[in-house]
């Protein structure tokens, strides 16, 4: 990697040290030294670095300069809870106050790393002639493409100044999706990012396919999902009540009053799309039963099961064609994340009864991934469309992002652990089964 000049900072006369002050001079280095390498991929003219500083903004600095304007930046109104790279004066700034403590107190050092490679990566754009007039969303999926191969670059450069593992890409994902569009942005919409679920699809494309892939973006984005999301929807925050699953509160058709629980919808739901899949194929398809048990509680028994009763929030027993449903951890994940974060869960074991029915002899973090993928070819059939009938299950804005959210954080930090497979892994299979269908999960089974 060829090492050009130091980068600049300009942290002002006021700034507070940080914890990770340290961590954001090394990886504004290393980023500005990835591009100086790889923009040959993009363009046959030589990497610049950046002619302006690195600037920490906080409240009372008022000497960051104007970008495309001569009033300079106002903290309050222009950086408060954001990054942003200048083009007109090439430069990066950032919130030192709010933003950057309050995504490494979470997350750790390498979530601002990220962060400072999208930013960069609008820098690449600028210099590579991207048109002015590229519409925003194409702009910043492309930019978190670009921070996606940055960070492969730096899983695999071993730097001692840093230091970065297998186990950091979980962080990695969970920085993007706190910076997902809120509910309802469609793409068209100026400053759009993309959903979580867009924006964790170009990361782990850059990551995945490097440089030269994420280019090809201003002539063929991939495919961004626009949900839809309405007033009714929103008045409870998109959330299905949570039921019991050992009780599940059905849809009642005769009672449209009464709101049918996420378990309740599961159940109904499920069994619609699968049995249909599977006499496609001539296999007669019963549906799981539904059982409920908690943590500290005693453990179900199933000697020929693929899941952990312990540590899985949703696990399917063949031997009495059963899906447990651990009420501890599913109502985390429905507090913390929503109730489709527990749709994943149920929807991923249910995959594993479709393994069976199948013939499926994968086993560990290979089977874990295939119930992804089945999980997110469910997902795809409850896109609304004018077919979709009341008591059916439909996602919405915001659904998806939950159900990725809660894939990173289930999954094995690293590879080696083989069990459900890695938070990268899961999202990419969950999403692989939600743009293709049943299909694109065949290359899994090893079809």
């Amino acid at each position: 990697m060829l090492t050009p000049a130091p980068v600049q900072f300009d942290l002002g006369s006021a700034k507070q040290p940080r914890p990770y002050d340290a961590a954001v001079k090394a990886e504004m280095n290393d980023i500005v030294g990835f591009w100086a390498t790889d923009f040959r991929k993009l363009s046959s003219s030589p990497y610049k670095p950046l002619a302006g500083k690195v600037y920490a903004g906080y409240p009372g600095r008022i000497d960051i300069p104007a970008c495309g304007g001569s009033v300079p930046i106002d903290y309050a109104t222009e950086l408060k809870g954001n990054a942003f790279y200048c083009p007109t004066a090439d430069y990066v700034a950032y919130d030192d106050q709010s933003l950057f403590p309050a995504v490494y107190s979470k997350l750790g050092a390498v979530s601002l790393g990220v962060i400072l490679a999208h930013e960069m990566g609008h820098d690449a754009q600028t210099q590579a002639g991207v048109p002015s007039n590229t519409p925003t969303i194409v702009l910043e999926q492309q930019a978190d493409c670009y921070a996606g191969t940055w960070t492969d670059h730096i899983l695999h450069e071993n730097s001692s100044k840093l230091p970065f593992a297998e186990s950091d890409i979980k962080n990695a994902l969970l920085a993007l999706l706190s910076f997902k569009d809120p509910i309802g942005t469609t793409p068209a919409a100026p400053g759009a990012h993309g959903s979580g679920f867009d924006r964790v699809g170009a990361f782990e494309d850059g990551f995945t396919n490097g440089v030269a892939k994420c280019a090809t973006y201003v002539d063929q984005l991939p495919p961004i999902l626009e949900l839809p999301v309405d007033q009714s929807f929103l008045q409870n925050n998109g959330t299905a009540p949570l039921d019991d699953p050992g009780k599940p509160v059905l849809p009642d058709p005769n009672n449209p009053q009464q709101s049918a629980g996420i378990f309740g919808l599961l159940i109904t739901d499920l069994p619609r799309f699968w049995q249909a899949q599977l006499s496609t194929q001539k296999i007669t398809f019963t549906p799981p039963h539904l059982a409920g048990y908690d943590s500290s509680g005693r453990l179900p028994r199933c000697t020929n099961t693929a899941g952990d009763f312990a540590k899985d929030p949703a696990v399917y027993c063949p031997g009495d064609n059963t899906i447990y449903v651990n009420r501890t951890l599913t109502t985390t994940l429905y507090e913390q994340i929503g109730d489709f974060a527990v749709g994943y869960a149920v929807a991923s074991a249910y995959g594993d009864d479709v393994q069976i029915d199948l013939g499926s002899k994968l086993t560990r973090a290979k089977r874990a991934l295939l119930d992804d993928c089945l999980a997110g070819a469910y997902t795809r059939s409850t896109i609304p469309t004018a077919s979709s009938q009341p008591d059916q299950v439909s996602v919405q804005a915001g659904d998806l992002d939950e159900a990725v959210k809660a894939a990173v954080t289930i999954g094995d930090d690293t590879s080696t652990e083989d069990k459900l497979g890695t938070g990268f892994e899961k999202v990419a299979a969950f999403r692989q089964g939600v743009l293709g269908g049943p299909d694109a999960c065949k290359p899994l089974m090893g079809e």
